[in-house]
């Protein structure tokens, strides 16, 4: 299948190129061997979402328009402290410096790879002392003889000069080099607003759950308030003879049991604030005060801008650094390619050396070499060859893990498009819920102190009041987690000043 592909062709007439280069390697024109990268298409065509169809036709409210994705999600929903702790997230989550560091690593790397291009040169001095033996002359019959007569057998040098090298880039190997260099760091780049992305979306996901659960807080302290009341009224009637233990004792077990509830929803403010606390890289005790301080919960906009699925491969940070890498390992295929064939390069030196310092700097000093070198890969056992192979492989695969990466953007926008919508009809729908029970429960509370009606209905009604707010309260905040999620499927998060912060 890969072989198939358009960005792919094999090298050819490789035993008969190799002899005619080896003859005239410095006569040929420099060309860059291996597939030269072409981006892929996408499948995304520009048509409205399927989610976002579906619902249009079982609803006329109108959730979603084509307009760009509000990149700087937050500012949609107009909450201060949730903008501030997205600002100190960017600006001290943990996370977030590791990725950017990884960043800067993957620059150096690049750096230090396109340095190919250039030759290497070094400068360096020496001085030896060495003494030969007396059983084995440097040179019989001239070697220099002491006053005594015997041979001098120590010796001195001096030296001091530059090494240049330089490897002619007769096939490309070295551009090749640099083309999947360019195409990792970038690759990792986005990999590090991927992650931005993330961190951001659950801030988001964590405040939710925070206003989330002080709202439910607040509904059943609100619930405590009212069954406190009618524990009253059931004593109070019970006292005129009006009542009897039974009501008190049915109203008592109610506000208990409403009570117990109190610390489930403390538990969990306090789990999201600490949540929120790691996320922003701050120690709990400085964000605890004001976060614990009950707000509301964030509205969704009226309408979400969605852009088009074809859009969403331009945004997605995953998409993208998938592609990315699909070039990268693209360009490895020219680099194992242009190892079957010849290599030159050259190497020269130039200095000065002396058997004394004194005359070190003399014109006469003076040294040099130049030492080009031709290699040409002979025998192998097929090793090279096997390169070329394993690098098509790596970008057979990466080609896979980009159809993968596209079609798995596409499921989880899809899917968080239908959720949203969902929520946000189930929210509506409750929202109805919650003014008939509240008119039940007025109702029920009046007809019971005027004896008209026994206790066991009023708990009833007052039990399903708190069932309905309590799950208007949850489809509330599951309303603004799936908005969350939704900007995070579509790549929102990164773009506009955000890019200033996530990129060197």
């Amino acid at each position: 299948m890969f072989r198939s592909l358009p960005f792919i062709r094999k090298p050819k007439g490789y035993s008969r190129m190799w002899i005619i280069l080896s003859l005239f390697p410095l006569l040929l024109s420099s060309c860059t061997l291996g597939p030269d990268y072409q981006q892929p298409g996408s499948p995304a065509k520009a048509i409205p979402w399927s989610a976002s169809e579906q619902r249009n036709l079982i609803s006329s409210e109108s959730l979603f328009s084509e307009d760009f994705v509000e990149q700087e999600w937050w500012h949609a929903l107009k909450d201060p402290s949730l903008t501030d702790l997205i600002d100190q997230s960017l600006q001290h989550n943990r996370s977030l410096e590791i990725a950017l560091n990884n960043v800067r690593q993957a620059r150096l790397q690049y750096e230090i790879t396109f340095s190919v291009f250039f030759p290497k040169v070094n400068a360096s001095t020496d001085f030896q002392r060495h003494r030969r033996s007396s059983n084995n002359p440097l040179l019989p019959g001239i070697d220099e003889v002491l006053p005594g007569g015997e041979p001098e057998l120590l010796n001195n040098t001096f030296s001091a000069g530059f090494d240049a090298s330089y490897e002619i880039d007769l096939f490309g190997k070295n551009r090749r080099s640099v083309e999947a260099a360019a195409a990792e760091l970038e690759a990792i780049g986005f990999s590090q607003r991927e992650i931005l992305i993330s961190v951001l979306a659950e801030v988001g996901r964590q405040y939710a759950l925070l206003r989330g659960g002080q709202n439910q807080l607040a509904i059943t302290k609100e619930n405590i308030r009212l069954q406190a009341e009618t524990l009253r009224i059931a004593i109070w009637r019970n006292e005129v003879g009006e009542g009897n233990q039974f009501e008190i004792a049915r109203a008592e077990a109610e506000l208990k049991q409403t009570r117990a509830r109190l610390p489930i929803f403390e538990a969990q403010i306090s789990a999201s604030a600490y949540a929120l606390s790691y996320l922003s890289g701050q120690p709990p005790a400085e964000l605890l005060d004001r976060l614990l301080r009950e707000e509301p919960m964030p509205s969704p906009p009226e309408l979400v801008g969605v852009g088009l699925p074809f859009d969403l491969l331009r945004r997605r940070p995953d998409v993208i650094s998938a592609e990315r890498y699909l070039a990268a390992t693209t360009a490895n295929i020219g680099v194992a390619t242009a190892e079957l064939y010849p290599s030159v390069s050259l190497t020269s030196r130039a200095g000065l050396a002396s058997n004394a310092s004194d005359d070190l700097l003399d014109w006469v000093s003076r040294t040099w070499l130049i030492n080009p070198q031709i290699r040409m890969p002979i025998f192998n056992a097929g090793a090279l060859r096997k390169q070329v192979d394993f690098a098509e492989l790596q970008a057979e695969n990466a080609f896979l893990s980009w159809e993968d990466s596209v079609l798995n953007a596409l499921r989880e926008a899809e899917t968080a498009l239908a959720r949203y919508a969902g929520e946000r009809d189930r929210a509506t729908l409750l929202q109805e819920a919650v003014q008939a029970s509240h008119s039940s429960a007025n109702l029920a509370a009046i007809r019971y102190e005027a004896g008209e009606d026994s206790l066991v209905h009023l708990i009833d009604a007052q039990r399903q009041h708190l069932a309905n707010r309590s799950a208007l309260s949850q489809a509330q905040q599951s309303v603004l987690i799936e908005l969350v999620s939704l900007y995070k499927a579509l790549g929102g998060g990164w773009d506009g000043t955000i890019t200033e912060i996530a990129s060197l």
